[in-house]
C-alpha cells in the first residue's frame, strides 16, 4: 500500500510540475509519454493508393518539404492529389528583404508563392491547388478558418489526408491541425479516415516510413522552384539530409525516405486533445 508520506510527496511533485514547467513543456512531455507507451515499431508503408488524396499545407512549400516524395509516388499511381494551402504566405521573408512599401512587397510575395506552388505541383503531378488565403503568422486566431477548410473538404471529399504532425512547433502548423480537426467534423469526414502526419520543423516520432528514392530527383526539383524561400535558407539541403537520414531507420541507407505518423482521424483527434488539453476549449468552440 502507498503510505501517507509517499502520497504527500506525489502531491508536492505534481504541484511543482504544474507550476515550474511551462505549458508547452508539459504538453511535449505528455505527448512523448503517450507515444512511448504505444511501443509501436515503425514500419515501411506503400504510397497512398486512394482515389482522392488531400494535403494540408500551412504555407506554400510545406507540402514539398514535408511529403513531396509521397505526393509524387501517389501521382504516379494515378491518385488525384490536391493541396489545400492554408495561409497566403505573405510573411515568408527576412526583414531585410522588404522594401519601403511593405504592403505592396507582401502582396507581391504572396502572388509569387502561389505561382511557385503551382509550378512545384506540376513537377510532382498534382492537381489544381486550393488557396484559402488565411493570414500568415496568425492562423490560430483566424476567424472562419475551420469553416473555410470544411467547405474545401466537402468539395474534395478526401479518402486520405496528409497534414503537419500535431507536435510541430510552428504556430501555423499547429493551427492547421487544430482547424482541420474542427473542419473534419463539420464536413462529416469519417472517424476511420487515414491521416498521415508529416514533418517539417521538427523530427516526428515516426511509426511509418516511405521509400522515396525513385522520386527524390522530382522532390529536389520541386523544392528548388521555391526560390522566394530557398534563397535565404538552403531548405533543399536540409530536407534532403533529413530524408537521407530517415532511410537508415527505414531499413536501407543508400536512398531517401519520408517519415510519417499515421493514424485515423479519431486517433489523431484523441492524441491532439490529450496532448494539448488547454486547446480543447478553443477546438470545441471552433466547431
Amino acid at each position: 500500500m502507498i503510505g501517507v508520506a509517499e502520497l504527500l510527496l506525489r502531491r508536492v511533485l505534481r504541484r511543482l510540475y504544474q507550476t515550474s514547467f511551462p505549458v508547452s513543456v508539459r504538453d511535449a512531455l505528455a505527448l512523448q509519454r503517450e507515444l512511448v507507451q504505444r511501443e509501436s515499431v515503425p514500419l515501411p508503408i506503400e504510397p497512398p493508393t486512394a482515389r482522392r488524396v488531400v494535403v494540408l499545407a500551412p504555407h506554400a512549400d510545406d507540402e514539398v518539404f514535408g511529403c513531396g516524395g509521397a505526393l509524387a509516388r501517389a501521382a504516379q499511381q494515378g491518385c488525384e492529389t490536391r493541396v489545400v494551402f492554408m495561409t497566403d504566405g505573405r510573411k515568408g521573408y527576412d526583414a531585410g528583404r522588404a522594401g519601403a512599401d511593405l504592403d505592396a512587397f507582401e502582396h507581391a510575395l504572396a502572388a509569387t508563392r502561389k505561382q511557385e506552388a503551382r509550378c512545384a505541383g506540376n513537377v510532382l503531378g498534382l492537381g489544381e491547388p486550393v488557396f484559402l488565403d488565411l493570414p500568415d503568422g496568425a492562423l490560430s486566431s483566424s476567424s472562419g478558418a475551420a469553416d473555410a477548410l470544411a467547405d474545401a473538404l466537402r468539395r474534395l471529399s478526401p479518402e486520405i489526408v496528409l497534414l503537419p504532425y500535431f507536435a510541430d512547433p510552428h504556430p501555423d502548423h499547429w493551427a492547421t491541425v487544430k482547424h482541420f480537426l474542427a473542419a473534419a467534423t463539420q464536413a462529416g469526414l469519417p472517424a476511420s479516415l487515414p491521416c498521415w502526419g508529416y514533418e517539417v520543423w521538427t523530427p516526428l516520432v515516426a511509426n511509418a516510413f516511405l521509400d522515396i528514392t525513385s522520386v527524390m530527383p522530382l522532390k529536389q526539383q520541386a523544392m528548388a522552384i521555391y526560390q522566394s524561400q530557398v534563397e535565404a535558407v538552403d531548405y533543399p539541403r536540409v530536407v534532403s539530409g533529413l530524408n537521407a537520414y530517415r532511410s537508415l531507420a527505414a531499413g536501407f541507407s543508400a536512398g531517401y525516405a519520408e517519415a510519417f505518423f499515421v493514424d485515423t482521424l479519431a486517433g489523431y483527434t484523441r492524441l491532439f486533445r490529450q496532448t494539448w488539453p488547454h486547446a480543447d476549449r478553443s477546438l470545441r468552440a471552433s466547431r
